[in-house]
């Protein structure tokens, strides 16, 4: 079973302002129990026993949380990114010192709430020897990763919110504007030429455009012609990296896991494991925050 985990804390939180303007986007609440402790509880729960959390705004806040707290009964490192915000791909890098040496770690956004089955989910990932695995989902968004038959990524698409794979066929604009950006070193194998590794497509004014006149959905391309029956799904903000992942960033500073997902994918297996049956939620707004309150009012199923 995987041991240790970085839940990804260390973000400003605007999509939670007014709450956010005077504590950490980690530390609200739902129903009087923060999103962080909520995290930590569950990932307890299925058997990680050590975590490295990171932190920028209002960082201390968080931390002075967790000493109240105890570190649950677990061993907690602080990656502080007081200083400089990392993003996503740059925090995971600052804080791949803290991770065990030879064992995959587990990623979990602080914003959301599931009940993904982590051993399942590391099962998957052991069984296709990804060098990354992560858990997606078929739902409206408008950015999705693109994969193969073999769930293999092999692309991503970001544009005006989608339907997933089932608007397939249902009114989809054509495709009119195709530009290619060649990328720098990604060799297509076996031909020497360059990989393509950008699409921008421009939208005409489709059904669904109404009078919006014309929209540019942007399509990031690493495998070939794979991408042209690729599924598109969306990220679930969960994912298992392989130990050997930290040592094959070669991005500095600030930085998204998205962009090296993709860069990687050219080269080695990152797959993504569908939980589509699973309670999965977002709660990075103030909406989303308040429609859990009702659900747990309620009684449903929201994992405590």
């Amino acid at each position: 079973m995987i041991r240790h985990a970085m839940i990804l804390a260390a973000g400003m939180g605007t999509r939670l302002r007014p709450l956010t303007d005077y504590c950490p986007k980690a530390l609200t609440e739902i129903n009087g129990i923060s999103l962080l402790e909520r995290v930590i509880t569950k990932l307890i729960n299925q058997g990680i026993t050590g975590f490295t959390v990171n932190v920028h705004h209002f960082s201390e806040q968080i931390v002075s949380f967790l000493n109240q707290k105890q570190h649950f009964g677990a061993e907690i490192n602080i990656s502080d990114e007081s200083g400089v915000l990392l993003d996503s791909g740059g925090g995971i890098l600052k804080a791949s010192s803290f991770f065990p040496e030879n064992e995959d770690i587990l990623i979990h956004n602080v914003d959301i709430l599931t009940d993904l089955d982590l051993q399942s989910l590391f099962d998957y990932h052991l069984k296709n020897k990804a060098l990354a695995t992560l858990a997606v989902r078929d739902r409206a968004t408008s950015r999705y990763f693109l994969f193969d038959d073999g769930m293999e990524l092999v692309g991503w698409r970001k544009g005006e919110k989608g339907t997933g794979n089932r608007d397939r066929g249902s009114g989809k604009e054509e495709e009119e504007m195709w530009k290619v950006e060649k990328g720098k070193g990604n060799r297509d194998r076996g031909s020497g030429k360059e990989e393509e590794e950008m699409w921008k497509v421009e939208k005409g004014k489709g059904n669904r455009d109404r009078g919006s006149g014309n929209r540019k959905v942007e399509v990031r391309v690493v495998k070939g012609k794979a991408i042209e029956n690729s599924k598109p799904l969306a990220f679930s903000g969960v994912y298992i990296l392989s130990p050997e992942f930290p040592g094959l960033i070669t991005e500095g500073g600030k930085f998204s896991i998205l962009d090296v997902f993709l860069r990687l994918a050219a080269d080695y297996k990152i797959t993504g494991y569908r939980h589509d049956l699973d309670f999965w939620m977002d709660v990075g707004k103030v909406c989303q925050l308040e429609e859990a309150e009702r659900m747990l009012m309620n009684q449903l199923n929201l994992p405590r």
